[in-house]
């Protein structure tokens, strides 16, 4: 395990970086994200860079200063940066399901991988929420560790937003994911769920790395061919007893831990789940 790397990083793992450095490029100096953003006028004379206001006293006065057409141009994975606030562009894709998405790194003369635990699915089968906490904290303080270490491209993979865990349920043999989901009882998934990201996110004041609960909602299923629907275009009809019981209940669990949520492609009894105002609004911002 590579946990060591955020105070000092271990020697263990030399001779397998070695190795791996024959396919992959080790990033050796390190490039922290967003390092000069509040050390630069005019920027760090505004209250979006004053560490002593309120978290949403910040947010809106950030979000005030940048013009329509540029926060469009932010509401995608890749957003663009705000060259006139030295904000620069971010990378919201990455991924830390049972290890960091992130490169070797090097540090002195030491060098580190990331660790991969094993999938979801399996780790459903120990039924220990102290173990999924564990893993989360691991994954989480390894990817950040990496992230103060490494140089950053805004590729997918680079930034310290991790689109996990992923807690749909298994409701079918045939779709292609069930191994990144822990099960398909809902009471042992939110369980899950919660104590990974509490591990992941951290217990400090400061964010250890964001977790992201996807896919909301009733996202089981890919498309295969011979049929004439997929993920894309699948309308979930779900009567409110199921919805209750079973598909909403990991989510509830998950997002009052997480700092975000992934809406799904598929619409839930006819309308879009991206655009669904009962439960982006009243569910997740209202009641939970």
């Amino acid at each position: 395990m590579m946990s060591s790397l955020y105070n000092n990083i271990g020697t263990g793992r030399i001779l397998f970086c070695f190795v791996w450095l024959s396919t992959q490029a080790v990033f050796i100096s390190g490039d922290p994200l967003w390092s000069d953003v509040c050390t630069q006028e005019p920027a760090k004379s505004m209250p979006f860079c004053d560490p002593s206001l309120e978290l949403e006293d910040r947010v809106t006065d950030y979000t005030k200063r940048i013009p329509t057409e540029n926060q469009i141009l932010m509401m995608s994975n890749l957003a663009s940066g705000f060259q006139p606030l030295h904000i620069p562009p971010y990378q919201w894709w990455s991924e830390g399901l049972h290890g960091p998405l992130e490169p070797c790194v090097q540090y002195q003369d030491k060098c580190a991988c990331p660790t991969s635990f094993p999938c979801p699915s399996a780790l459903g089968a120990a039924f220990n929420t102290t173990l999924y906490h564990q893993i989360g904290a691991a994954i989480g303080k390894e990817g950040r560790a990496i992230a103060n270490l490494r140089k950053h491209n805004n590729g997918i993979g680079d930034g310290i937003t991790y689109w996990s865990p992923t807690i749909n349920l298994q409701r079918d043999p045939r779709w292609g994911r069930n191994q990144e989901v822990p099960g398909e009882d809902p009471h042992l998934t939110g369980q899950y769920s919660a104590a990974f990201v509490k591990g992941l996110q951290g217990t400090g004041t400061k964010l250890q790395m964001g977790a992201c609960c996807k896919h909301f909602i009733a996202n089981s299923l890919e498309g295969r061919p011979g049929v004439n629907f997929s993920r894309y275009n699948f309308d979930a009809r779900i009567d409110d007893a199921d919805l209750n019981d079973y598909y909403l209940p990991p989510f509830r669990d998950c997002v009052k831990e997480a700092i975000g949520v992934m809406c799904s492609y598929n619409a839930l009894n006819g309308v879009p789940t991206c655009a669904n105002e009962w439960l982006l609004k009243t569910k997740l911002r209202e009641e939970w």
